[in-house]
């Protein structure tokens, strides 16, 4: 067939072109229709791998930030629910009266009286309430207050009352704190 367009008088440049051109759009529509999605599908794969064995390659960085987490969420826990025990009623005015003993003798505050209230339940908390009397100086009753939230927490101060006693030259402070606790669904 060649030897039959040669002798036609087409000269065996173009016949070469010709061939050239048809090899040329085969393999380019092999690549296209064939090969393209494939090897882009590919490099997509190989990069998303790249990408994991970064973040599964440093294991340590993993782990210390799970670490990291685990105690920023017991920090959270801690300052949620204090360091008071799960304790009944009953056991927990014991427990804070301890505890309120114990805070006043480390800031010379004198522990005057303390009266339960009637518990309340407040959203999802179930509310114990307690008016507490302590005589002190100004700066024992602050340092006995901020050891008294921060050791029988959760806690809120609902009312405070703070007299001058001339006879003895101390503060009176009287106040109703309400510790709260989660109530157990049910």
């Amino acid at each position: 067939m060649i030897d039959h367009l040669l002798k036609r008088g087409i000269p065996p440049r173009i016949m070469y072109l010709v061939l050239v051109s048809i090899v040329l759009l085969t393999g380019l529509a092999s690549y296209l229709y064939l090969y393209k999605k494939p090897l882009a599908e590919y490099d997509r794969l190989k990069h998303n791998h790249i990408l994991l064995q970064g973040k599964t390659g440093n294991k340590s960085q993993v782990q210390a930030d799970l670490d990291r987490l685990t105690k920023e969420i017991q920090g959270i826990r801690q300052e949620l629910q204090g360091d008071t025990p799960a304790l009944s009623v009953n056991a927990l005015v014991a427990y804070a009266i301890e505890k309120i003993d114990v805070i006043s003798d480390r800031h010379q505050v004198q522990f005057v009286s303390v009266k339960p209230g009637t518990g309340n339940r407040v959203f999802q908390f179930e509310e114990i309430p307690f008016v507490v009397e302590v005589a002190g100086d100004y700066f024992s009753l602050y340092g006995w207050l901020y050891d008294l939230e921060k050791e029988l927490g959760p806690m809120v101060v609902k009312e405070y009352e703070l007299k001058p006693d001339n006879r003895t030259k101390k503060l009176t402070m009287k106040l109703e704190i309400a510790s709260y606790r989660p109530v157990e669904m049910k």
